[in-house]
């Protein structure tokens, strides 16, 4: 995208998620059937002659001037032109087979990017190619990098940082230990007591379970019975 123009960004970056577009889920199958929003024309021209686009341009001149209608469609073409938004035409549902799990929910409609993106009319439909990176993306990056730079510059932290770290890493360490003690633990006293009394028995039975930190320690133990039901139906004649 190094070659779009910037005036192309800025109106893309305002129409993104403008509500006035009342976006919803499309698929377009001749572009890797990849599932994105699809909103009309004329919606966009809504929100480009409104008072909130012109305050939008107050702070951004990189937004062009839209003074009419007519205005709004020629800036709007900025967007098919840098591809950053495809017109798109609907097809009926069973006129082109799709993967099942490419199939927007809720009926969404399935589209196809039409070979004629120059004509520009209020009604036609339009896909979005163009995903702005979200500002929490910048601020994980940044995080990683801080942390990659802060542990190559481990020798020159103060002692009480380094005596801090080697304390943490200690302590994680002996966690590590003890879950492994404890999943020995566990599978000792379940073989025990299945040799013994014939019942499964499992502490702590959330431990390695794909559940919240605090929610693997609970229960402390589950009892299963596995004696066959036959036998148990025979105690019962009886």
């Amino acid at each position: 995208m190094a070659d779009t123009k910037p005036q192309a960004l800025a109106v893309a970056n305002f129409l993104r998620h403008r509500p006035e577009l009342k976006q919803r889920p499309g698929i377009a199958v001749n572009y890797n059937d990849k599932i994105s929003e699809i909103y009309r024309v004329k919606r966009a021209v809504r929100a480009l002659v409104s008072d909130d686009y012109k305050a939008a341009r107050s702070k951004n001149m990189l937004l062009p001037p839209v003074n009419s209608p007519q205005d709004a469609l020629k800036v709007f073409a900025l967007l098919p032109t840098h591809r950053l938004s495809m017109r798109v035409e609907k097809l009926k549902p069973h006129s082109m087979v799709i993967p099942a799990s490419k199939v927007p929910k809720n009926g969404s409609p399935v589209m196809m990017v039409s070979p004629a993106q120059q004509l520009i009319a209020d009604n036609e439909y339009y896909i979005w190619l163009y995903e702005p990176v979200q500002a929490t993306s910048y601020l994980y990056a940044s995080l990683v990098i801080i942390g990659i730079l802060a542990l190559c510059l481990f020798p020159l932290w103060p002692h009480f940082m380094r005596r801090g770290a080697w304390f943490l890493s200690m302590g994680a360490m002996g966690f590590l230990v003890f879950l492994f003690a404890l999943a020995i633990i566990r599978l000792v006293l379940f073989s025990v007591i299945y040799l013994i009394a014939g019942k499964r028995f499992w502490l702590l039975p959330n431990l390695f379970a794909d559940v919240g930190f605090f929610a693997s320690f609970v229960p402390l133990y589950q009892i299963d019975d596995t004696k066959p039901a036959k036998e148990k139906r025979h105690h019962k004649s009886e």
